[in-house]
């Protein structure tokens, strides 16, 4: 399977983005697959760049973890896919971007050479720890400690 696709960071975190048009119907199975680190291209998510459904908007971005579930909009990948569109859409300078907790702003700032510095509006943080989105057990697991040895080995 060829589609086109770029891998960007944004300090750090490396996300895959790509336009839908390109890619298998199941996105969920698709990013498993390209996400892993050892069985694939490895990022940490896949943004989809969609036609957005308000004419007046950029794109649609969902976003998908390296276990196929649909993640919230990271602030870096927001940003990397906003390299993506100014690279496609060099004549904007801001960006409009459908994503699942509402839409997003992005002002292209700086350009050169294939590098775009890109201002994300993405809201407040959320620093009150009851209304933080978590899902987690009820009780800690704790994992069982073992020894580890280290043996050298030789690579060739």
């Amino acid at each position: 399977m060829n589609f086109p696709f770029a891998k960007l960071h944004g300090l750090g975190n490396h996300r895959l983005v790509a336009e839908e048009g390109g890619l298998p119907r199941s996105i969920r199975k698709f990013s498993r697959a390209i996400l892993g680190r050892h069985t694939g291209i490895g990022a940490d998510g896949l943004l989809v760049i969609r036609p957005p459904r308000d004419s007046s908007h950029t794109a649609q971005l969902p976003i998908f973890d390296e276990d196929g579930s649909e993640a919230e909009t990271p602030g870096n990948g927001l940003r990397c896919a906003g390299a993506f569109l100014a690279d496609l859409l060099p004549i904007k300078n801001t960006l409009l971007i459908e994503t699942p907790e509402g839409l997003k702003s992005l002002e292209k700032v700086k350009e050169a050479k294939g590098t775009w510095l890109i201002r994300a509006g993405v809201g407040a943080p959320i620093l009150e720890p009851a209304k933080i989105p978590f899902k987690g057990s009820p009780r800690p697991r704790l994992s069982r400690l073992t020894n580890c040895t280290l043996s050298k080995a030789r690579y060739s």
